[in-house]
């Protein structure tokens, strides 16, 4: 499994797993019994993200994220800026 990130925004909450939460999408597979590793359409969210990615759980992984990077897109590259002013 991975790690708790926010796949949209790269937002680390681990150890903080309560600030996000794990978005099932339509295209969810999971892993067969005994293998290790992450199912696929299934991505973790922050909490600023996750409801509007838990909104879009009926479409595919990338197709929800391509929506969200189109409704995010200012303030993802904002938060860019400003991570490499710091």
């Amino acid at each position: 499994m991975m790690p708790p990130i926010c796949e949209l925004c790269g937002k680390d909450f681990r150890g903080r797993a309560q600030e996000g939460g794990l978005v099932r999408f339509s295209d969810y597979k999971p892993l067969p019994r005994g293998m290790v590793g992450h199912p696929t359409g299934l991505s973790w969210f922050c909490s600023r993200h996750y409801r509007a990615a838990e909104a879009l759980r009926s479409r595919s992984r990338g197709d929800a994220l391509q929506l969200l990077g189109k409704k995010y897109r200012l303030a993802l590259w904002l938060r860019r800026i400003l991570v490499r002013l710091r």
